[in-house]
């Protein structure tokens, strides 16, 4: 097991040349360097599978906090919204992790097709620590090393992603897992999903209730029980986040940033951009990114 791990920090360490976040070739799959401590700003965390492959993370979401080394893997249910810091690494020991997004429609259907393992519902959070055996490192190492071969990538990604999720809801914790993806949790999820692709959109609580077949009331209780924050908070942290992302990477005025991410006022974007991130936009976008920056 200790080897599997070596080989994948090294495939990460070759990716991640520097601190933050490196997108990949394959879309789901990000790797994470930090080489001092981070505290993190409220964050979404995605659906799908989180590895420590040096060091180790903490994640709170509401009241709960959980920490994961080398040798176990994060599974989340849904996309969750988040704090997580890394306590501690340095230059010479950075933390190195990896983030493997996974469909909900995969991981609903995986859920389907495989002994159910005894599942019930599900009251908690959709967030657990689970033991990484040797074959589903397999699979991740193999799509790591994909991310070199261009012409091979669109056909077998999809491929190896469906063998992970596969894997992750057929292994020892099989049960407890496929707790969290209950009907309920899938339309939530759903919802959540239909939101991070179209959080520049208007929309309602009425028309998101409508679109998981809830009532007004009952959706909003299991939204936020599930993913940690309210549907419309739930949006405008998916503007803030990505709004930030733009300033910090395309060098925009807030005023641009806050139309290209849905809002229409731009001193309604500033007062709710301070208001959760603690600083306003110029303000914020000339700290210490190292020290700020968002992690998973």
């Amino acid at each position: 097991m200790a080897a599997a791990y070596q080989t994948l920090a090294r495939l990460a360490e070759k990716i991640a040349r520097n601190d933050g976040k490196t997108a990949t070739a394959v879309s789901s799959l990000s790797v994470y360097r930090h080489s001092t401590p981070v505290y993190s700003l409220p964050c979404l965390y995605p659906q799908g599978l989180v590895l420590a492959l040096q060091g180790s993370k903490t994640v709170c979401c509401g009241q709960d906090s959980l920490t994961y080394r080398v040798g176990e893997c994060l599974f989340a249910g849904a996309d969750l919204s988040t704090l997580s810091y890394v306590p501690e690494c340095s230059p010479a020991q950075p933390y190195l992790g990896l983030v493997i997004e996974l469909d909900w429609h995969l991981l609903a259907r995986a859920a389907a097709e495989l002994p159910d393992g005894g599942a019930n519902g599900h009251g908690g959070i959709p967030l657990a620590i689970v033991p990484a055996d040797e074959k589903l490192l397999a699979a991740v190492a193999r799509l790591l090393e994909l991310t070199g071969e261009p012409d091979l990538l669109p056909h077998l990604a999809p491929l190896i992603e469906a063998e992970i999720a596969y894997r992750l809801l057929s292994g020892g914790s099989r049960a407890h897992l496929r707790r969290m993806l209950t009907a309920r949790s899938q339309q939530i999820s759903r919802v959540a999903a239909w939101l991070k692709q179209h959080y520049r959109e208007k929309t309602s609580l009425s028309d998101l209730a409508a679109m998981a077949h809830m009532s007004e009331s009952s959706f909003r209780q299991h939204f936020h029980r599930l993913i940690g924050t309210s549907p419309m908070q739930y949006q405008k942290q998916l503007r803030l986040q990505q709004a930030r992302q733009l300033l910090l990477s395309e060098h925009i005025t807030a005023a641009q940033a806050a139309a290209a991410v849905g809002y229409e006022s731009p001193s309604q974007f500033s007062r709710e951009y301070r208001r959760f991130f603690g600083l306003p936009p110029a303000a914020d976008t000339g700290r210490d990114l190292c020290k700020i920056q968002i992690t998973i």
